[in-house]
């Protein structure tokens, strides 16, 4: 079993009132190559934007590199981030 690098648990996100991710669990470990495929409109943009903090989760768990989102200076988990996109 490789290191922990993301665990999204139980994350919802509502925005205006409409729910845009409901109850996401996903977990990524070191070593593990991973797609992200869906419809417009599906949520990938928004739990993408959760990882540096542009969108904060309305309920659930996040980690990033086994840290807790509201629990580290989350700083320090953006400037080891970086995004590749289309």
């Amino acid at each position: 079993m490789g290191r922990e690098l993301l665990h999204y648990e139980n994350v919802c996100f509502r925005r205006d009132g409409r729910p845009i991710l409901d109850n996401v669990n996903w977990h990524i470990e070191e070593g593990e190559h991973w797609a992200l495929l869906g419809l417009n409109g599906a949520g990938k943009s928004t739990l993408l934007s959760m990882l540096p903090a542009y969108q904060i989760p309305t309920t659930g768990t996040l980690r990033v590199f086994g840290k807790e989102f509201g629990k580290y200076a989350w700083s320090k988990i953006k400037a080891r981030l970086g995004f590749v996109s289309s």
